[in-house]
């Protein structure tokens, strides 16, 4: 049986965040890209990469993750990448953006929350709604 290894974009401007979160994924087998903004995200997705999985900072400069997630969309890269916002622990700032991602990450992040979430955003449908999706809507 042949194994896929599974692709991650990390974007987020906090250099500490990003180091924590690549090797954690990279521990669990992943090919990690790390960006620090939604400019440069966007960059290594149109020259060809592609995430299964992409974790999304959504206050970062140049670019922030709400552009970020809508430019994602327009250029049709959700077809073949998972979203997940990672935003500060109570931030409601992301309802808007329920219908645009597949899962979000409270910060700071917990490392079985963010394996769990990413397992089940990838083991899910399109269809599928995670379980903190339940959250966005207060």
């Amino acid at each position: 049986m042949v194994r896929r290894t599974l692709r991650a974009l990390i974007v987020d401007d906090d250099a500490e965040v990003r180091s924590a979160v690549c090797a954690l994924l990279a521990s669990s087998g992943f090919q990690v890209h790390a960006v620090d903004n939604g400019a440069h995200a966007l960059a290594a997705l149109d020259a060809g990469l592609w995430p299964h999985v992409a974790l999304i900072d959504l206050r970062m400069p140049v670019l922030d993750g709400w552009s970020t997630i809508a430019r994602i969309h327009r250029r049709g890269h959700t077809e073949r990448t998972r979203i997940i916002v990672l935003t500060s622990a109570g931030d409601r700032s992301i309802a808007p953006l329920a219908a645009a991602i597949d899962g979000y990450l409270p910060k700071p992040l917990r490392p079985d929350h963010l394996m769990n979430t990413i397992r089940d955003v990838l083991s899910a449908g399109r269809e599928h709604v995670p379980p903190d999706r339940r959250d966005l809507s207060m």
